[in-house]
């Protein structure tokens, strides 16, 4: 079944252009209105994620000369960004600060430390993102009456490929290192409890959306 632009359109009631301050005003607004910027080839469809907040994705459909739907894709919105671009430097002024004391063995533990930190909060991001992506393209194929196999583009994932494997080899021991790292804050100075308590829970968060994703892909089979 051929997916044509104006399919989409005509079940589409909200416009907004697809910009840094557009998706401000639907995190601002926290509604779950669908909006979208219809353009020439392409249609962008967004809403504020009610489980992720601003953070949310942005879902693209693009059209060929005849206006049949050739390609979906996805994006982080422009907002949501903005916003992991100035969690991530909070979270990174501690450690960058210590840079400019004298070099010593604590310094390299604190950018040992540092480094697997930034991973591990690149591959929470990288899982939640993955999740919320999955489920938001979901939702707007049903809105908008599209089969999965109709995107001409869209290919299965491998979740237990080599690369993939492999990436969560590392990320699973990343993991580790940081709950070894998070146990020792907290028995060496009882004043770090909430700090370990923060770093495990990110290693829980990312545990619980991956292996989300992979029984949610075993139960499709």
């Amino acid at each position: 079944m051929k997916i044509s632009k104006q399919d989409i359109v005509k079940k589409i009631k909200k416009h907004r252009k697809d910009s840094l301050w557009g998706h401000f005003l639907t995190s601002f607004y926290l509604t779950q209105d669908v909006y979208a910027d219809v353009r020439k080839d392409k249609i962008i469809v967004w809403n504020w994620g009610f489980l992720f907040g601003s953070f949310y994705s942005v879902i693209i459909f693009e059209f060929n000369s005849k206006n049949e739907l050739i390609k979906v894709s996805d994006k982080l919105n422009s907002f949501g960004k903005l916003l992991s671009l100035l969690i991530l430097g909070g979270f990174s002024f501690p450690f960058l600060s210590l840079f400019f004391e004298d070099f010593n063995v604590r310094l390299i533990f604190v950018i040992i430390i540092y480094l697997v930190f930034i991973a591990i909060v690149a591959l929470i991001g990288k899982s939640i993102y993955k999740f919320e992506k999955n489920e938001t393209k979901e939702y707007y194929f049903k809105l908008f009456d599209i089969e999965e196999n109709s995107e001409k583009e869209n290919k299965p994932r491998r979740e237990w490929s080599l690369k993939n494997t492999t990436i969560r080899f590392f990320a699973y021991l990343l993991c580790l290192m940081l709950s070894l790292i998070s146990i020792f804050i907290m028995l060496d100075n009882p004043v770090n409890i909430l700090l370990g308590v923060i770093l495990l829970s990110m290693v829980a968060n990312y545990l619980y959306f991956d292996l989300k994703i992979i029984l949610k892909k075993n139960r499709k089979k």
